[in-house]
């Protein structure tokens, strides 16, 4: 679905990323983590075309996002984490920009805006900016596009509008669309994510479905020193040379690869 080839890219004269190379496959719901400034915004930036990478290259369904094919955005919608929208009714705004979307859903625009409680005849610039975050979640998932790009979706939102925007990316996910969802909220989405990406300086250090990470890694929900690679005073987590079952903590990962990435890195890419 999305291969980046060798992506280098440049802020002015400073490298932010050299020679990156992941895929991320159809149907998957990916977390995106990493810390402020690893390069999670710009990464969603390249796949959408608002960026261009210094050298490399982005495909999406073997489309180069750099020839920027209308085409390909009737396939991708981008929620941004930062955005201006315009002094117009969200009613005005669906009539304006669903045509430009084939798979646009009037019905399920409709029952998500009454989910989330979100007024039509209310001026989009007059909303809160939790208000406006449901408005463009609830127009991005109508158009039912099959690549879903998602920035910090839950920042502004209240506890019951978070609950329902993750029953409506459960609902949302089938083997044809790929949603990825950059977050530092860990716990509004981690029963949610069947793939986890991380960036650490600058780095792709983690790209793999929960699956993989839960065959290799066991997570322990006590604090066990002993064999442990990594323990935060209450949890831990070791190597799963027995192959036993237990449940990814999304939050307790992220913190273990930062620490030592290394030898977790190692411990994945095996």
């Amino acid at each position: 679905m999305i291969e980046f080839k060798n992506v280098s890219f440049n802020y002015s004269k400073k490298s932010l990323f050299q020679n990156l190379s992941f895929e991320v496959p159809k149907g998957s719901i990916c977390g995106l983590l990493g810390e402020n400034g690893t390069g999670k915004t710009t990464i969603l930036n390249l796949i959408v075309g608002a960026l261009l990478p210094k050298d490399g290259s982005i495909l999406i369904n073997n489309m180069n996002t750099t020839s920027r094919m209308a085409e390909m955005y009737q396939y991708i919608y981008y929620v941004p984490e930062e955005f201006e929208l315009p002094a117009i009714t969200l009613t005005k705004f669906v009539k304006a920009y669903a045509p430009f979307y084939p798979n646009f859903s009037h019905d399920r625009f409709a029952d998500y805006i009454t989910r989330l409680r979100v007024d039509t005849n209310k001026r989009l610039n007059k909303m809160s900016m939790g208000e406006q975050r449901k408005a463009l979640i609830a127009f991005g998932f109508a158009t039912s596009v099959n690549l879903l790009l998602l920035d910090e979706p839950t920042n502004g939102l209240d506890i019951t509008s978070k609950s329902i925007f993750r029953g409506m990316v459960a609902e949302m996910a089938n083997e044809e669309r790929t949603i990825i969802i950059s977050t530092h909220q860990i716990r509004d989405l981690d029963i949610l994510l069947d793939r986890i990406m991380i960036l650490d300086q600058n780095n792709l250090v983690v790209n793999c479905s929960t699956a993989e990470i839960e065959k290799k890694l066991y997570f322990d929900n006590k604090y066990i020193m002993d064999k442990a690679l990594y323990s935060n005073g209450a949890f831990s987590i070791r190597e799963n040379l027995n192959r036993e079952d237990s449940t990814i903590n999304i939050e307790l990962l992220f913190n273990a690869i930062i620490d030592k990435k290394g030898e977790f890195k190692n411990i994945l890419n095996k």
